[in-house]
């Protein structure tokens, strides 16, 4: 798919803490949804959540708020509860499972925006290592500062 322009249009899988919509949260991940929403050069294929800002069946129903106020439809997989531990069992994860099987079934590559903990892509790439290879680009936003 190409822009007016002729630019490639960019497949991407956003995954997110979105707390806009929750009284005394940032609204950053909300600002960056509405500008990939607003893009001529990116299609959101799909959304995932992850705990942070707040809980991810929080953050899913934040996420599908702003898209019906922005008039859009992308199916949204609600993902990791808390942060992977390296002496504990890899949880359930949906939204991991969802990456996964995105990324690693189709010949197109996605950029995965992460604007949340890592966790929902690091399960999918422990529990199915060809997702890393299968990824066109991993871009993030994070870091905390005191």
């Amino acid at each position: 798919m190409y822009t007016a322009k002729g630019d490639v249009v960019q497949r991407v899988i956003v995954d997110t803490d979105i707390g806009m919509g929750t009284p005394g949260v940032d609204i950053d991940d909300g600002f960056a949804l509405f500008l990939g929403l607003a893009s001529d050069k990116v299609e959101i294929e799909h959304i995932t959540t992850c705990f942070g800002n707040v809980t991810p069946d929080v953050a899913k129903k934040n996420v599908l708020n702003a898209l019906e106020v922005a008039g859009f439809e992308i199916p949204v997989t609600e993902g990791a509860r808390y942060a992977l531990n390296k002496n504990a069992e890899i949880p359930e994860n949906k939204a991991s499972e969802k990456i996964a099987e995105l990324v690693n079934g189709s010949p197109k590559k996605y950029v995965i925006l992460l604007i949340a903990p890592q966790t929902n892509l690091a399960t999918a790439i422990i529990k199915y290592p060809e997702v890393a290879k299968n990824v066109k680009e991993i871009v993030m936003m994070g870091g905390v500062a005191k």
